[in-house]
């Protein structure tokens, strides 16, 4: 699996989740403050189930507020996205250890271009997923 970096910017906010946020943000990341008020937590770099995690969980808090600003490997993408990214990342590696995701019509579903397994040898497609070559899960 590729290793990739991931950032998020928030506040300010009045939201009585912003400690909160700043709190799980420092217990598990790099934090900076970039000016009064308004932080970025790096995560860097995103290679095991347990970043997925924690980022899927600051996102959960943050993702809402208009002043967050989610990019993974280098792209602006949304928050909800990058928490759905996140938690199925983190589910498949968790059950199998590498992608397992299958596409009905074949073609990727949004999460899956954000994704760090996305275009990896792991990846396999709709209909010949799985490949007859891996073990049973």
């Amino acid at each position: 699996m590729e290793a990739i970096t991931a950032s998020v910017k928030f506040g300010p906010s009045a939201s009585v989740n912003f400690s909160r946020a700043l709190s799980h943000a420092n217990r598990h990341f790099g934090v900076s403050e970039i000016e009064p008020g308004r932080f970025v937590a790096r995560v860097a770099p995103l290679d095991a189930r347990a970043p997925y995690l924690r980022l899927e969980r600051l996102l959960w808090v943050v993702g809402s507020w208009s002043t967050t600003e989610v990019e993974i490997a280098g792209e602006i993408e949304s928050a909800t996205l990058g928490g759905s990214m996140d938690s199925c990342v983190a589910a498949w590696l968790r059950a199998r250890g590498y992608c397992g995701e299958t596409w009905p019509d074949g073609e990727p579903w949004a999460k899956c271009c954000a994704c760090p397994l996305f275009g990896s040898h792991r990846i396999r497609r709709a209909p010949d997923y799985p490949p007859s070559d891996l073990p049973p899960a």
